[in-house]
């Protein structure tokens, strides 16, 4: 009896953090229309709440990051960093890692306990670490799958607007800073993080090439290529951006 209370203590611990988690991941704050003492007051409820979930999940994940391999936890990184931009969440890939091992540590336990034929719950069991552990990885590429056509949606008016700005006489940089000022979307949260790393020092290849691992889109690759090509060149970069644009709309 002690074992199913234990479970089912759990099982509900679990589901409030899978709400926790997808609320996280899903939802984008909306600091538009409240005013900045609700905004601080909510941050800092959500602060005091879920500081020590984090951190527990967090210490999961840091021991679940030695025993897996580098590659698959860059991937992870990547595309955990890129939601939680996108998304304006606090989601750490530690915490994800974390999260992924405990998912699939509860659908063990529960086929263990609920399963009473030893061959099937041998099978279920092992099924159920594979997939728990998958799972997540499911969700989140789905969304960076999502955020990515967002990508491609906006990309032609985004290049529309640099395009005017270059022909006012603006070199690239300034235009993208001038976009980024006018325009709140996807592209422009991506420009934001490329001039913010070039004002730390980064150089602009490395800055171009953090935005490039992030974003797997071939319109926007093609597009970061064909503005390296005409720095690199000294290219008209207005005539370029008016034949992209009208390509990608093709």
């Amino acid at each position: 009896m002690a074992i199913y209370i234990v479970v089912i203590s759990y099982f509900l611990f679990m589901v409030f953090l899978t709400h926790y988690f997808l609320k996280n991941l899903l939802i984008k704050k909306n600091t538009i229309n409240k005013s900045q003492t609700k905004v601080l007051e909510a941050d800092l409820e959500k602060s005091e709440s879920f500081k020590k979930i984090n951190k527990f999940f967090a210490q999961i994940g840091n021991l679940g990051k030695k025993i897996i391999f580098k590659n698959y936890f860059l991937k992870l990184e990547n595309l955990v960093s890129a939601n939680r931009e996108y998304k304006n969440s606090n989601l750490s890939t530690e915490f994800f890692i974390g999260f992924k091992f405990s998912f699939s540590l509860l659908l063990f336990l529960f086929c263990i306990i609920l399963i009473k034929s030893s061959f099937l719950m041998i099978f279920s069991s092992i099924s159920s670490l594979v997939i728990g552990f998958l799972i997540p990885d499911y969700l989140i590429r789905y969304l960076n799958l999502k955020r990515l056509q967002k990508i491609d949606r906006e990309l032609p008016n985004i290049i529309d607007l640099l395009y005017i700005s270059a022909l006012s006489g603006q070199n690239i940089y300034n235009s993208i800073k001038i976009v980024t000022e006018k325009y709140n979307n996807q592209i422009s949260n991506e420009f934001r993080i490329f001039l913010k790393q070039i004002d730390f020092g980064i150089g602009r290849k490395e800055a171009y090439t953090n935005m490039l691992h992030k974003n797997n889109s071939d319109s926007f690759k093609s597009f970061i290529f064909t503005l390296q090509q005409a720095e690199n060149y000294g290219s008209s970069i207005s005539e370029l951006l008016k034949q992209k644009a009208e390509f990608l709309r093709f």
